[in-house]
C-alpha cells in the first residue's frame, strides 16, 4: 500500500532583496534569518524594519477620519444630554461581545447607563422584533456594534417606529445598501477616509467611544488654523494655511506671499504656529494688511513642547519625537499640515485622561481582534502588540478570572496564540450555546466572585460545544459526502435538518482546511436554512454572495467567514448560483493548497536567539502569520509516534554532521509509516519556545514534510 503525505501542499519560498536582509541584519543586529523573514513581508528599509520592530500606541489614526464618527458622536451626545433611552446591541462572537463591552464601559463613564442586548438563539444581526420590544421600553437611540451594515430592513423599521441608530460595524457592506441611520461608521465605506480598513468590530467600536471622549475636549469641533511662514533670506515670504477641525486637517491653501490671502483664510479662528516668531510676525503684519490689531488667540506649539521637555529645536525634530513622517517639506503648505499633525499628536501625548482611556480598554480589544478573521496588522497589530504586554495588568475582573485559565499567562508567555486557542473559544463558547450575554456580562462585571461564577457557566457551555461540535462533524460530514463532489466542486454547500445550532462555523472552518475549498454549512427549519460560511487564504467568499444577494434573506460577514439566511424553497436555485459565482471567480482553475516559506534554514541557524527576535514581530495571524521556515536534506536519524493515541509524530534529525534537532508534527501520527524509511527530509516548521523544568529550547513544529 502507498502511503501518501496528505498534509503535502505546494512550497513556495518568499522572494525577497538579499542586500536589504543584509543592511536590516546589520543596522539592528539581528540574525540573517530574522532580517530575511522582514524582508520577505515587504519591509522595504531599515527604517521600516525599525518601525515595524518597536511600534507605538501614538501612531494610531485620528477615529474622526472615519466616516460619520462626527455624526455619532453628536448624536451619543444629543441622547446623553436628554437623558435618553440607549441601546447596545451587539453580535454574539467575542469581537461583538469586546465591542459591546467597550461601548457600555464608555458611556458609564460619562454618567450614562445604557441597556444592551445580544442575539442569542435567533441568530446574528438586528431583529425586528427585539427593536420592537425594546422600542416598547422607551429606546430611542440605537447602536449597533460590530453588526447592522446590512441591516437595511431591521433598521427601517426601527426608524418607522420614531427609534434612531449609530451604526458601527466592519463588515462588507452589501452592494446598493441604504441605510436609514443617522451614522454609519465603518472603514470598508467607499468614501471612507481611514488609512486602514482592516479594523475588528470591537477596533471600530472603540474608535467611535474614542471620539465621544475627545468630544469632551476644548478643540472638539473648532476649526483651528495652522499657520507656516518661510522667511528666506533675499526672497519672498512663503505662506501656508492649513485648517485643522477634530484633529482632521484639509488640504493646506498657499498663500505664498499674498498676506491678505493668508488673513482671509485664518479668520477668527484660534491660530496655530511652530513658534513664537511666526506669531510676532502675525501680530506685526495685521495692522498694515487689514487695519486691525491681530486679536486672535495664538498657540504657539515650541514653547509647549520645550515645558513638556519634548524636543522641538526645529520643526523636524519635533515631529521625529512625535513618531511622525516628515517626508518631502516643498514649501509652507506642506509645513501647515505637518505642524497640525505635530499639534495634534502632541495634544493627545499630553491628554492623560485620553491615555487612560486607550489603556483602559486594551484588554478587552486584544481578546476581540485576536478571536475574529481580522489581519493582525496595521492599526490592529499595534494595539494587540500593545494590549498583550498590559493583559497581566487588568483590572477587569472578568479577563483577571479569564487569563487564570491561560498557562501562558502564568509563566509570562501569552501572545495571540495562547488568545485564539485559549481563551477565544471559552468566551465564544457561551454564544454558541443561545447565552452570549453570559460572556458579556464577564466581561463587564468589576466583581471577582460574580466573574468566577460566571466563568464556571461558561466552562460548563464549552464541555457541551465541545460535544455538541464533535457530534455535527460526523452528521455534516456523511451530508457533504452525499451533497457534493468532494474531487470537482469548487465551494462545498450543505444542508442539513434536525442539527442543532451554535457551531457551524466552527465545522466548516475544519471542513474548509482539511479540503482547502470554502464551505457553507446550513440549518434547515421552520422554512429557513440559516448557517456560515468560511473560506480559503486568497478565496473572497463575500464578492461570491454579493452575486446571490437576490436569493438571500440576509448575510453579512467578510472575506473569510459570513453567516447567511436562505429562504428553504430556494436552496437549489442559491446552491447552483454560488456555484456558478464561485466558479466565475476561480476562472475555471482549482484552488491549489500552497505553502509560503519565508526563509531557508540551515541547522546550525535554529537557535533561541533567532526564538526571540521573531518573538519581537509578534502578534502573529492572519496577514502576518507565523514565519514558517524551510529546512532542506536533513538526515533521518528516527521516527516515532507520541501522545497518549499515538497522534503525532517526532522525528530525529542531523544535518552535515552537526547536532541532533528534533522536529514534532501534531496530529502526523499517521504518517510514521510514511516517515519512517525515508533516508533525509525536507520540512517546513515553525520554530517555538519550548519550556520544560525551567529549560528553555527550541522546537521545531512541523507544518509539512517530504522525502528530499
Amino acid at each position: 500500500m502507498t502511503i501518501t503525505n496528505h498534509y503535502a501542499r505546494q512550497w513556495v519560498t518568499k522572494s525577497f532583496p538579499p542586500e536589504l536582509a543584509d543592511e536590516i541584519a546589520a543596522a539592528l543586529d539581528i540574525s540573517l534569518p530574522a532580517a530575511v523573514v522582514l524582508a520577505a513581508r515587504g519591509i522595504a528599509s531599515v527604517e521600516q524594519a525599525q518601525a515595524f520592530l518597536n511600534p507605538g500606541i501614538s501612531e494610531l489614526y485620528n477615529p474622526f477620519l472615519l466616516p460619520d464618527a462626527d455624526k455619532a458622536v453628536r448624536r451619543i451626545r444629543r441622547a446623553m444630554d436628554k437623558r435618553e433611552k440607549i441601546l447596545v446591541y451587539g453580535d454574539r462572537d467575542v469581537d461583538g461581545v469586546s465591542a459591546l463591552a467597550v461601548m457600555v464601559r464608555t458611556l458609564r463613564s460619562l454618567g450614562t447607563e445604557p441597556l444592551w442586548y445580544i442575539p442569542s438563539t435567533e441568530g446574528y444581526g438586528l431583529h425586528k422584533d427585539v427593536l420592537s420590544r425594546y422600542h416598547g421600553e422607551g429606546v430611542s437611540l440605537v447602536i449597533t456594534v460590530d453588526c447592522g451594515i446590512s441591516a437595511v430592513e431591521e433598521i427601517a423599521h426601527g426608524a418607522s417606529l420614531g427609534m434612531e441608530f449609530v451604526v458601527t460595524d466592519h463588515h462588507e457592506p452589501p452592494e446598493g445598501a441604504a441605510l436609514s441611520a443617522c451614522a454609519v461608521v465603518n472603514p470598508k465605506l467607499a468614501h471612507s477616509r481611514y488609512p486602514f480598513d482592516g479594523l475588528a468590530g470591537c477596533m471600530v467600536s472603540l474608535k467611535v467611544a474614542e471620539a465621544l471622549m475627545l468630544s469632551f475636549g476644548k478643540y472638539f469641533d473648532e476649526e483651528l488654523a495652522v499657520v507656516a511662514l518661510r522667511l528666506p533670506a533675499g526672497g519672498a515670504a512663503d505662506m501656508g494655511v492649513a485648517h485643522l477641525k477634530n484633529g482632521v486637517a484639509a488640504a493646506a491653501l498657499a498663500a505664498g506671499s499674498d498676506l491678505k490671502k493668508m488673513f482671509d483664510s485664518i479668520g477668527s479662528r484660534r491660530v496655530v504656529v511652530f513658534d513664537d516668531a511666526t506669531g510676532h510676525f502675525l501680530r506685526q503684519s495685521s495692522k498694515n494688511i487689514t487695519g486691525n490689531d491681530f486679536e486672535n488667540e495664538i498657540i504657539a506649539l515650541a514653547p509647549r513642547m520645550n515645558e513638556r521637555a519634548v524636543a522641538s529645536g526645529s520643526l523636524l525634530e519635533a515631529a521625529s519625537a512625535m513618531r511622525l513622517k516628515s517626508g518631502n517639506i516643498m514649501n509652507a503648505s506642506d509645513e501647515a499640515l505637518l505642524i497640525a499633525s505635530i499639534f495634534q499628536r502632541f495634544e493627545e501625548s499630553q491628554d492623560i485622561r485620553m491615555n487612560f482611556f486607550r489603556e483602559n480598554h486594551l484588554d478587552v480589544v486584544t481578546l476581540g481582534t485576536i478571536a475574529d478573521i481580522v489581519p493582525l496588522t496595521g492599526e490592529n497589530r499595534l494595539l494587540v502588540r500593545e494590549g498583550l504586554s498590559r493583559l497581566p495588568q487588568t483590572r477587569k475582573a472578568g479577563v483577571q478570572a479569564l487569563l487564570e485559565k491561560s498557562g501562558d499567562a502564568k509563566n509570562g508567555s501569552l501572545c495571540a496564540k495562547s488568545i485564539s486557542w485559549g481563551i477565544a473559544p471559552l468566551l465564544n463558547a457561551a454564544g454558541r450555546r443561545g447565552k452570549a450575554d453570559l460572556s458579556a456580562r464577564l466581561l463587564l462585571t468589576d466583581d471577582i466572585h460574580e466573574a468566577y461564577d460566571l466563568l464556571y457557566l461558561i466552562e460548563k457551555l464549552n464541555v457541551e460545544r465541545r460535544a455538541l461540535q464533535a457530534e455535527n462533524m460526523e452528521k455534516f460530514r456523511t451530508l457533504l459526502e452525499a451533497q457534493c463532489d468532494i474531487d470537482n466542486d469548487g465551494i462545498f454547500i450543505v444542508a442539513a435538518e434536525g442539527v442543532a445550532h451554535g457551531v457551524t462555523g466552527i465545522v466548516a472552518s475544519q471542513f474548509a482546511r482539511q479540503y482547502h475549498r470554502p464551505t457553507v454549512l446550513l440549518i434547515i427549519e421552520n422554512g429557513q436554512a440559516m448557517g456560515a460560511a468560511r473560506s480559503v487564504p486568497g478565496f473572497d467568499i463575500m464578492q461570491c454572495f454579493n452575486r446571490c444577494g437576490d436569493l438571500m434573506v440576509k448575510y453579512g460577514g467578510h472575506a473569510q467567514a459570513a453567516g447567511l439566511t436562505v429562504e428553504a424553497n430556494k436552496l437549489d436555485e442559491f446552491r447552483c448560483k454560488l456555484k456558478g459565482a464561485v466558479a466565475a471567480a476561480l476562472g475555471g482553475e482549482p484552488i491549489v493548497p500552497t505553502l509560503e516559506i519565508d526563509a531557508q534554514l540551515d541547522g546550525a541557524q535554529v537557535t533561541l536567539k533567532l526564538v526571540n527576535e521573531l518573538s519581537l514581530m509578534e502578534p502573529f495571524g492572519m496577514g502576518n502569520p507565523y514565519p514558517v521556515f524551510g529546512l532542506r536534506n536533513m538526515r533521518l536519524m528516527g521516527a516515532s509516534r507520541m501522545g497518549a493515541k499515538n497522534d503525532h509524530l517526532k522525528l530525529r534529525l542531523a544535518c552535515n554532521g552537526g547536532s541532533v534537532l528534533e522536529a514534532v508534527g501534531w496530529g502526523m501520527g499517521n504518517l510514521y509509516d510514511y516517515a519512517r524509511d525515508m533516508q533525509a527530509v525536507d520540512l517546513a516548521v515553525q520554530l517555538e519556545l519550548n519550556m520544560w523544568q525551567d529549560r528553555k529550547s527550541v522546537q521545531m513544529v512541523m507544518m509539512d514534510f517530504r522525502s528530499a
